[in-house]
């Protein structure tokens, strides 16, 4: 009895040295960690991500970060903004400004910015939401274009470029045409006019560019497509 007791107070007791073996080795990765951001190891294509830094023993005068993937940008003490411009692996170094030496190096994984989706815009204030992409033949003449709805957290400034605009009226392609910016001009707008219910808006082949100075919007940071969106008329 004796003998089984022994041996079961045995496993007990290796049990717990591996538990314990398993927490500091976590709390040692734990503490390399010298760069704490928003989403952990994510971050985001064109787009400024914060951080900031933390554990160091150096002054963060003495310390120069530097990356292959992108820009580091300081805007506050501790504090830092890093741009990557390339997707997948981003690697951020901090070295000692006087000897060169190699305080810590961190690696981030890059994704693409998400991306937002297109809306109407009315000229009127009246912004309610669409139900199915439903649209009132009625509300027709309030409808000034199309916008881009963010649903990102990043700041990034996303804009729309290009389209094609198909108009079916009587399941029939009654007018097609470019668009540019999301505005529909004068001639859309008297189509419009002819619509009925059980017609539909098309808009196809959209281009949105990105940028986060927006003095920079005509040399976009990135370009994108979204997929086709459709109105119906009721």
């Amino acid at each position: 009895m004796w003998h089984k007791i022994l041996k079961t107070m045995k496993k007990l007791f290796t049990l717990i040295l591996i538990v314990n073996s398993i927490s500091l080795f976590s709390q040692q990765i734990s503490s390399k960690s010298y760069i704490k951001t928003e989403n952990s190891k994510i971050i985001y294509q064109y787009t400024e991500n914060s951080f900031e830094l933390s554990k160091l023993e150096l002054d963060e005068n003495q310390i120069e970060l530097q990356t292959e993937n992108g820009k580091i940008k300081k805007f506050y003490k501790g504090h830092y903004n890093i741009f990557p411009e390339k997707l997948g692996v981003c690697r951020i170094v901090a070295k000692n400004k006087e000897t060169g030496e190699t305080i810590f190096k961190e690696i981030f994984h890059v994704y693409p910015p998400i991306l937002p989706e297109i809306i109407p815009v009315w000229f009127s204030e009246k912004t309610d939401n669409l139900v199915d992409n439903k649209i009132n033949k009625d509300r027709l003449e309030d409808f000034k274009g199309v916008g881009l709805q963010v649903m990102s957290p990043n700041n990034i400034i996303f804009f729309m470029t290009t389209g094609q605009l198909k108009i079916y009226h009587d399941n029939s392609l009654f007018k097609e045409t470019e668009i540019r910016n999301g505005i529909f001009d004068e001639t859309i707008r008297t189509a419009f006019e002819s619509l009925e219910s059980g017609d539909y808006i098309i808009i196809k082949n959209i281009k949105i560019g990105s940028v986060v100075d927006y003095s920079k919007r005509d040399n976009p940071d990135a370009l994108y497509s979204l997929k086709p969106v459709i109105f119906f008329i009721e």
